[in-house]
């Protein structure tokens, strides 16, 4: 049997508070406030649209601002739309901190945090956890993943979300996340 331990982190502090049993999720209660920080832009945004050829680079776009993200986010929804498929858009601050948002899911979105500079720890939102047993298939950098459908949140909440880690170069109080 595999073991995870799973830690529970005070993003407001930047400091553990101590370890939770394996599987064991983390919730924030404390409102967020969205800012608009211009130290935060320059964001670069990536992603891979599944079937690019062997050795194809991704698609990059460096974003100035909150509403080119929004922009470009909304670009590659509508084309992963037309396409049918749901994609991983990675987006990466000036700090290095690494987020990613699902789009093209047809009942929401998922936000992952993949660490600083792609260290862990690692967390990824967390919606409806009697989901759970369902998984969700999106294509990241090209390639297939999933993920229990627990980790879909609403679309609107999930940018609301993204744009406030990337804002405050954290993940966002305004949502829960799993992991650790």
């Amino acid at each position: 049997m595999e073991s995870h331990t799973v830690a529970v982190f005070d993003f407001q502090n930047d400091h553990v508070k101590g370890n939770a049993v394996p599987g064991a999720q983390v919730r924030y209660n404390t409102p967020a406030v969205c800012r608009n920080s211009p130290v935060t832009f320059p964001c670069m945004v990536e992603w891979m649209w599944p079937g690019s050829p062997v050795g194809d680079h991704s698609l990059t776009a460096m974003v100035r601002h909150v509403g080119e993200l929004r922009q470009q986010l909304a670009d590659i929804r509508a084309e992963a739309e037309t396409r049918q498929v749901a994609i991983s858009v990675v987006v990466v601050t000036p700090q290095t901190n690494i987020f990613s948002v699902v789009l093209g899911l047809r009942d929401g979105s998922i936000v992952t945090y993949d660490g600083h500079g792609g260290d862990p720890p690692y967390f990824v939102s967390l919606g409806d956890v009697k989901k759970d047993l369902t998984l969700v298939s999106y294509f990241y950098m090209g390639e297939r993943s999933e993920l229990p459908a627990s980790h879909v949140i609403p679309q609107e909440l999930a940018l609301q979300a993204l744009v406030d880690s990337l804002e405050n170069e954290q993940p966002s109080l305004l949502i829960r996340w799993y992991g650790g």
